[in-house]
């Protein structure tokens, strides 16, 4: 668990893409770092039309004590010999509304954040969840998550947490199959009756939908609003396409 009492910065740290199938480790403590490659790897055919070798786009789930993730972003560009390091900045409020970003009265909402060059600092522990969105975090990738408390120098590193591990899951893999009540989380498969049927259902407002942290999976920095792009791009997925995405350098 990281310590998140008081203000702190949150740091990923994204390493240079290694050429293979999954994503190489990242590092962050509300700081981040993402992986990149000189050409997309060919995704490996999976289950049911899924592809291991691409990677699914969704968001960064992280708890009061950031405990808990599931990522989004996206994939490979030109190789860096050195890795990146980000911090997640400052939280917004999303509408649950597929249509919709700004909050609406009838829809519950969710916290938000993307990653910026800078660090920011936050009582991070005041949120129960938060999402982070931003292209370079990619399906199929590991990435270390570090906090560090403001007013502590940030190039030291025994200034840091200890870093928190999380994996993205695969290109599309956005649900488990329906179990009557709620849609579980990812289950390693891309399939038309979980992980399609969820983003339309989502599209459509249903009430049993998924967060729409977990189905908006376009573009490569989810846009917070689930529209036909979304299906789309999961049903190429499903069909084996790979991750259509490339990370740019975001910082200097």
């Amino acid at each position: 668990m990281l310590p998140l009492r008081g203000k702190h910065g949150t740091r990923f740290f994204l390493p240079p893409y290694q050429t293979r199938p999954f994503l190489p480790l990242a590092k962050g403590g509300s700081r981040g770092v993402v992986p990149l490659e000189e050409d997309l790897p060919q995704p490996l055919l999976g289950k049911e039309g899924g592809s291991d070798g691409a990677t699914h786009t969704g968001s960064t789930l992280m708890d009061g004590t950031l405990s808990s993730a599931t990522l989004a972003g996206t994939a490979a560009a030109p190789a860096l010999q050195e890795p990146w390091v980000m911090w997640v900045g400052p939280p917004t409020e999303v509408s649950e509304s597929g249509g919709s970003v700004d909050p609406i009265a009838e829809f519950p909402t969710f916290m938000a954040s993307t990653l910026q060059c800078s660090p920011y600092y936050h009582d991070f522990g005041s949120i129960d969840e938060l999402h982070v969105f931003h292209e370079a975090i990619i399906p199929d990738g590991q990435y270390e998550i570090q906090t560090i408390r403001q007013g502590c120098g940030a190039t030291t590193e025994v200034n840091f947490s200890p870093p928190l591990i999380v994996d993205t899951s695969r290109w599309g893999d956005t649900v488990g199959p329906f179990d009557g009540q709620t849609w579980p989380a990812p289950d390693g498969v891309v399939s038309i009756p979980s992980d399609i049927l969820a983003t339309i259902d989502k599209f459509r407002g249903l009430p049993m939908a998924p967060t729409k942290a977990r189905v908006d999976i376009a573009p490569a920095t989810p846009n917070r609003v689930i529209d036909i792009s979304d299906i789309t791009r999961g049903i190429n997925a499903f069909r084996g396409t790979a991750y259509p995405f490339a990370v740019t350098t975001p910082c200097p």
